[in-house]
């Protein structure tokens, strides 16, 4: 998908206004033939690297303040860097950070495997439109225990926690998922405990469906009750604006 942005709409304004002079400069065809080539060669320039640069980060679409692409084999190191804060993985590891090993071996190929796929389904990297700043990731792939669902899921930055980032980016694979990508229902999973995340859930139009355990391959060396686990989930014309929660946003 390529997206146009200001310097895009920018180029086709300044083609059509030199256009526009150049039609109104008089009576030289040669001189106009010129101008009117050296505009069509900034528009075409301006135009060209705008698409390369959007090919090359492949992005899926775009919501107000973000934008989601795909993930490419050097971009382990952002994964790497947000696994490393014990806050972003209180819930997930109990603190601890994903080892880059892993992180290379087992987790970056599998979502390589992922954009073979179609309708789209995996992970995508988040970016701050404004400033293509990195925060984390969202994912859409078939659900662990039921796997005819699809499972929404996301990890981002502390930094940009308690700005609705979450919500805005679940609520837009949502979206897509019962609109274009045609799929019939979409979960989401996470701890009991984690409040946050089940807020995010809510506010993106997903309903409580039931409590569960996690399996200790999951979560290695806690205790049951730390394995506590929740599930919301939406189906196919179930999800409608009431379904969004507009108070404040919690992600």
């Amino acid at each position: 998908m390529v997206v146009w942005s200001a310097a895009a709409s920018e180029a086709r304004r300044r083609f059509s206004s030199l256009c526009l002079r150049i039609s109104v400069a008089g009576p030289h065809p040669k001189r106009r033939r010129a101008s009117l080539a050296a505009a069509l060669h900034i528009f075409l320039i301006d135009s060209f690297n705008h698409t390369i640069l959007n090919h090359s980060k492949d992005i899926l679409f775009e919501t107000e303040r973000l934008y989601l692409r795909r993930l490419w084999p050097e971009d382990v190191g952002l994964l790497f860097d947000l696994d490393c804060d014990p806050e972003v993985m209180r819930f997930i590891s109990k603190g601890q950070p994903t080892p880059m090993a892993r992180m290379q071996n087992e987790y970056l190929p599998r979502i390589l495997s992922y954009y073979r796929s179609w309708p789209p389904l995996g992970f995508w990297v988040a970016h701050l439109r404004a400033s293509d700043e990195f925060i984390g990731w969202f994912h859409l792939r078939p659900d662990r225990m039921q796997p005819h669902e699809m499972e929404l899921g996301y990890r981002l930055k502390r930094s940009v926690w308690g700005r609705g980032l979450a919500t805005e980016g679940s609520r837009a694979l949502i979206e897509k998922a019962f609109g274009p990508w045609g799929y019939r229902r979409v979960c989401a999973r996470t701890l009991v405990v984690n409040l946050a995340s089940r807020r995010v859930m809510e506010k993106a139009g997903l309903s409580f469906e039931h409590e569960f355990l996690w399996g200790l391959d999951v979560l290695p060396g806690c205790s049951e009750e730390e394995r506590r686990g929740v599930k919301y989930s939406a189906c196919v014309g179930g999800l409608t604006e009431s379904s969004f929660e507009q108070s404040g946003d919690a992600g």
